[in-house]
């Protein structure tokens, strides 16, 4: 064996031994890079994941609370339909109240009208037909007994 030949050799033991630790670090170095970035993507995807569930389940929730609203307001009109008949019939029902009340005030005003009429017509009739006694008293002074009688059975009568 050669002197070079014994160094080609000598080197390449050096290189063999000594590039296999290398390689070792190298490829320590590349493992837990390798394990690190493939921990970044698999947490990557994990909040992707939860991203879109929570996604879905706050669409779900609008969707059910969209629902509950309608429901409400459909409710709501509901109620405030039937509060506006009820008050509607109450109205109605007090402006009858109120026509009767007010008829029968009328009808009552009209009654003692016709009451009062009918008492002044009889009290003209009587204060009439005193005056005409009384003219025929004065006409004839004969029968002057007969006619003051008449006359304060008529005075009696009238008060």
């Amino acid at each position: 064996m050669s002197a070079s030949s014994i160094i080609l050799l000598a080197f390449i033991m050096v290189c063999a031994f000594g590039c296999k630790p290398g390689y070792k670090f190298v490829s320590n170095f590349l493992s837990r890079k390798r394990s690190c970035v493939h921990t970044e993507i698999e947490n990557s995807l994990n909040i992707e994941k939860e991203s879109l569930s929570f996604l879905n389940s706050i669409l779900l929730k609008n969707e059910n609370i969209q629902e509950e609203i309608k429901k409400t307001i459909e409710n709501a009109n509901y109620e405030a339909d039937l509060i506006i008949k009820n008050k509607e019939k109450q109205i109605e029902e007090m402006l009858d109240n109120y026509q009767d009340l007010i008829i029968s005030k009328i009808d009552n005003k009209i009654s003692e009208a016709v009451q009062k009429l009918m008492s002044d017509s009889v009290i003209i009739a009587a204060k009439t037909a005193e005056k005409l006694i009384q003219e025929y008293v004065r006409n004839e002074n004969n029968n002057s007994e007969v006619i003051s009688s008449l006359s304060r059975d008529l005075s009696k009568k009238l008060h």
